[in-house]
């Protein structure tokens, strides 16, 4: 696997936006990380600051969608509007949002928002003897969902704890061939779980009903794509298979 580069100074050329949905289309565009090109089949664990890549667009990230990649948006503090494929909502922190592969998604942040993304492909959490993680991962990703905390509960505190570890985790130099960060993502994703079917808990997932989780595709793994070299350098590498 490959290891990240650290992030870099957030100075120097915007990065030009990705393409919009051109209006009347039902295309919408399908990225990797938001603005580089996907891979088919790719395999990836990936994970950085909201501000890396969002404060480069002024904070907003268009209508897109991912293929095969789940993700998880942790607002640790600020406001956010987020899109759930039909369903519009305003998020305070702290929250989880849950994001399946094929759910349309956009946001804007309100500038300053501190947070984390992480995006991941099946194959890291379902394979091996893990029975238990992979029907938390299933349970977690039957379809898009806001997951609302409050601030300082124990719940919150566990999975920023484990956002920060893996995090810090992966942006560690010459960890390339580290297993913990897939031990903390195995262990984000049950704790996760288990915030979501706890007593109580503020959890909404819009739409018409939930969707299956899909099964990870068998495809041979793909590098991901760059974004052009005005903003490259702001994003450390995913760690691919």
């Amino acid at each position: 696997m490959k290891n990240a580069d650290p992030i870099e100074s957030r100075s120097g050329p915007v990065p030009p936006r990705p393409s919009r949905r051109a209006p009347g289309s039902a295309q919408v565009p399908r990225f990797a990380l938001y603005g580089e090109a996907a891979s088919p089949g790719q395999e990836m664990l990936h994970i950085e600051e909201v501000w890396s890549r969002s404060s480069l667009y002024h904070w907003e990230i268009d209508a897109h969608l991912h293929q095969g990649l789940y993700q998880i948006l942790w607002v640790r503090q600020g406001q956010v509007s987020v899109l759930l494929d039909e369903s519009h909502q305003s998020v305070a922190g702290p929250a989880a949002i849950v994001i399946p592969p094929g759910v349309v998604h956009g946001f804007r942040f309100e500038p300053g928002t501190d947070g984390l993304v992480l995006t991941l492909s099946a194959r890291f959490l379902v394979e091996g003897e893990f029975q238990s993680v992979g029907e938390a991962f299933r349970a977690l990703f039957a379809g898009p969902a806001v997951v609302r905390f409050e601030a300082g509960e124990a719940p919150m505190q566990r999975l920023d704890a484990l956002l920060r570890e893996l995090a810090a985790e992966f942006m560690l130099p010459g960890n390339a061939n580290s297993p913990v960060p897939l031990w903390l993502a195995r262990a984000l994703v049950w704790r996760l779980a288990q915030a979501c079917d706890r007593p109580g808990a503020a959890v909404r997932r819009p739409g018409p009903g939930a969707r299956p989780a899909r099964a990870p595709a068998r495809a041979a793994p793909g590098a991901v794509h760059a974004l052009p070299a005005a903003g490259r350098a702001a994003f450390p590498r995913a760690l691919v298979a």
